[in-house]
């Protein structure tokens, strides 16, 4: 299935391209019935891209956030991250892979309610085997970087929805990821905060060369990306380019 006009960068090396999707299919079986969730979506992504994913609820768009993540299975189809097939790797290899490349940022927030902001922050890098001290200074520059300094100590109960969800951004970024998948990273803010939320993210995107992947049902807010991917029916069916166009480097 060739993709919509805009989808694929054709003449562009894979080298520079984050993301290569192609003809992916996710089907679901309940009952006698056969769910197309995905339906033969194929698109490319740059690296330093900005992009979001719109669509309806039942669309199809969480099943390809799944799917560039590694999350479940395709029924057919390819994902190339960064030039690796992603459907190649085993589970451990996947979860290196996820560790050393990918960061999430959850509509949730998906932070420890018994963790600080600072020690949330640092979690990643825990994971990854940092030193204490290393990952302490890591984590408090980008509490710094994201205005955050003055709640270290604070208990994520203890901030707003928006500074909860910067913490998260925060802990997303810290482990330094070439790619960032971010579900519904507004669903749960005021629109102030939404606003906000998504001029942080153009500005990480385009400051540090990061590839930044957005689910979002809100086509007003998809309109910071870069290119907005638009889902129906488990089909890719529109690209378009982002009409808000703030000099970001401002914010």
């Amino acid at each position: 299935m060739e993709p919509p006009a805009g989808a694929a960068y054709t003449d562009t090396p894979a080298a520079d391209l984050a993301l290569q999707v192609r003809s992916l299919y996710r089907y679901y079986q309940t009952g006698t019935t056969v769910v197309r969730a995905l339906d033969g979506v194929s698109f490319d992504v740059k690296v330093g891209e900005f992009c979001a994913i719109v669509g309806t609820s039942g669309s199809g768009k969480s099943t390809l956030l799944n799917q560039l993540a590694g999350l479940e299975p395709a029924t057919a189809g390819i994902v190339r991250v960064f030039n690796r097939d992603i459907a190649a790797l085993n589970e451990r290899e996947l979860v290196e892979f996820r560790l050393q490349n990918i960061g999430f940022i959850f509509q949730s927030f998906n932070l420890i309610k018994s963790l600080t902001a600072l020690e949330n922050v640092c979690l990643p890098l825990v994971f990854k085997g940092v030193n204490p001290s290393l990952r302490k200074k890591a984590a408090t520059v980008l509490l710094q970087q994201l205005g955050l300094q003055n709640h270290a100590g604070h208990l994520p109960t203890q901030l707003s929805g928006g500074q909860q969800q910067r913490l998260g951004i925060a802990r997303a970024l810290i482990a330094n990821p070439r790619i960032i998948y971010a579900d519904e990273p507004t669903g749960n803010l005021d629109s102030k905060s939404a606003q906000e939320t998504l001029k942080l993210l153009k500005k990480i995107a385009a400051a540090g060369n990061k590839t930044i992947i957005m689910v979002t049902h809100d086509e007003h807010l998809a309109q910071y990306a870069d290119r907005i991917f638009k889902i129906s029916d488990g089909k890719l069916v529109a690209v378009s380019r982002g009409t808000i166009s703030d000099n970001v480097n401002k914010q």
